[in-house]
This record gives C-alpha cells, structure tokens and sequence, in this order.
C-alpha cells in the first residue's frame, strides 16, 4: 500500500495538501455518512492510517507509484456496547481484546534468532540501499529479514514461522456524549504491532443501546413523562425516576416541557429535559360537573374578548 495513492495524491505533495485530502475522504466515507456500508468503513480506516504514515514520514509523499512504503497489516477494530446509562453517569468501561504483537522469540523475524543464518537478500547487514537516497548513502530496514540480518529459511516454533503471537489487553475509556455522538473512537498505539517500537490503532465502535423512553438530543437527556391538562394550564410540581435517580421537577403554565438538573456531586451534574405527553384523567360525576363549571367561565371569557374585538374593529 502506498499511503499518497489511498489519498489520491500526486508524487511531491505537501503535507498541507495531504492534511486537505484527508479530511475530505475522511468526511466523505465517515461511517455516519455511510450507515451498514462495510466498504465505506474499511476504506475510512485505510485512509486515516495513510495519513498516520504520512505525518510520521512526510518523505512518503515523494515514493513512486510503483512503491508500498506503508506496512500491510490490518487495522483492529472492536465493539463496546453501552446502555444510556453509561452515558449519563459517565462511567469507566473496560474493554478486552486480542491483539498481535511480535514473538518474544524470533522477534517477528519469523525465524529463531540462535539458528536462523544469513539474510540472502542483506548479507546480514540488516539495511539496504534506499533506490532513491544511494546518493546520500541512506539506507532502509531489509524487507526480507525486518532488518535482523537474519535468514527466513527455518521457521520459528513458538509463531509458526508468522512472526506474530496474540496477546489479551485492555483499555478503559470513559463514556460521555462525546463518545456518544463521535460513535467510533480511535486509541493511537493500542492495535496491533507493526514494526519493533510501533503499534497500529485500535477503532473503538461505540454501539449504542436504545433505551424506551429515554433518549438524548441538543445534548440534553430526554425523557417523555404523562401529565394532566390541568398541571399545564395552572403549573405543578412533580418528580420523575431516571436510572433510579429521584428527581423534582417544575410543571409551569402553558409550558411544553421542563428542566432539572440531577447533582452527582459538588463538581458533577447533568441536566434533564423533560417532555410532556398529555394524558386523559378519568372522568366522574364530580369532575365532569367540575370541568363543566371551568368550560362554562372560560367561554363567557371568550365571547366577551370576541365582543370586545369586534368594537374595538367598528370603532
């Protein structure tokens, strides 16, 4: 893989027009903009570990187009799965997975470095000449070896001659909205190993687990509530559960929804939104006669402002 080709760079470009084409395909095949397209997602990857390459080495800018300077491993990429509490007590969650790094044995030259013997390609020298640096007598890491200087020819035991062992690791993130609305989360160094001091990313897939009545928008957490008409027409005072948090809230006159906030602690809140949904009492004698009374003033109130209207209009 040549890291200028995956961004559609001519040979000799600047870093800056580097950094330009990156964020355009970056935008352009963001898995949000491309929901459940696996192509879209592998080639958002590939374009973000190109300009990882680039950033450490803007030389590759100036590689042929015949030349694969970028190491071809693939990237690691894994789920979490979180529940909208998570996000609104911002826990910690841990996350454990399998990685590849390089065989303690052989170092990830795939051969056992006690009985490997000359690379063929370096002559156990390790490096060989850049084509387009001899002149300044620079060298590269030998392909063939990794640059142990070492033959390929007998195959380490412990790795099976692939150079790679798997090991279990973790990392812990904390859940905010950030990572709530960002739904995929990049850890530099915490992927697989590429080379003898460097390891790839790790994308993180933030899947979110959908909750029945509670919900987040305008960074806010929304959650719907039944009220009675008349709490909206004269204002009351109620509480609401949220993740088993007991909280009051203020129903004011004619409004539509509420606020509150829930204190964690002196130096954490969050606030909640709460949107009403109107809900029917059940009606009896009593409060039919009730209700019958109210209709009855605020109807004498309506024709006499009608009035008051149409002589204000003829006068």
């Amino acid at each position: 893989m040549n890291p200028r080709k995956i961004l559609e760079l001519p040979p000799g470009s600047s870093f800056e027009d580097a950094k330009k084409k990156w964020r355009k395909l970056s935008k352009q095949y963001h898995p949000d903009k491309n929901p459940n397209n696996k192509h879209a997602e592998d080639k958002y990857h590939e374009i973000d570990e190109a300009y990882d390459a680039i950033k450490k080495n803007p030389s590759l800018l100036h590689e042929p187009d015949n030349k694969s300077s970028l190491p071809v491993f693939n990237y690691l990429r894994v789920i979490i799965n979180i529940d909208l509490s998570d996000v609104y007590f911002c826990r910690y969650k841990t996350l454990r997975y399998i990685r590849k790094i390089f065989c303690k044995t052989c170092n990830g030259t795939r051969t056992p470095l006690k009985d490997g013997g000359i690379c063929s390609l370096c002559n156990g020298d390790g490096h060989i000449s850049a084509n387009l640096l001899n002149i300044m007598g620079r060298s590269k890491s030998c392909p063939q070896c990794k640059g142990s200087g070492l033959s390929t020819d007998i195959l380490c035991e412990d790795c099976g001659g692939s150079g790679f062992k798997e090991e279990e690791t973790q990392q812990t993130i904390r859940i905010t909205l950030r990572e709530y609305y960002k739904k995929m989360l990049t850890i530099k160094g915490a992927g697989h190993q590429i080379d003898r001091t460097n390891f790839g990313p790790l994308y993180i897939k933030v899947k979110i687990l959908e909750h029945p009545s509670i919900y987040i928008e305008d960074n806010y957490i929304c959650i719907h509530t039944s009220i009675l008409p008349i709490q909206k027409i004269i204002g009351d005072e109620e509480t609401i559960d949220i993740f088993g948090r007991r909280l009051v809230y203020k129903i004011e006159p004619g409004s539509v929804d509420a606020y509150t906030r829930d204190y964690f602690n002196s130096n954490f809140s969050r606030e909640v939104r709460i949107k009403y949904v109107d809900e029917l009492p059940e009606i009896t004698e009593e409060t039919r006669n009730l209700y019958k009374k109210i209709l009855d003033i605020e109807k004498k109130k309506l024709h006499d402002r009608s009035i008051r209207a149409r002589q204000k209009d003829n006068s």
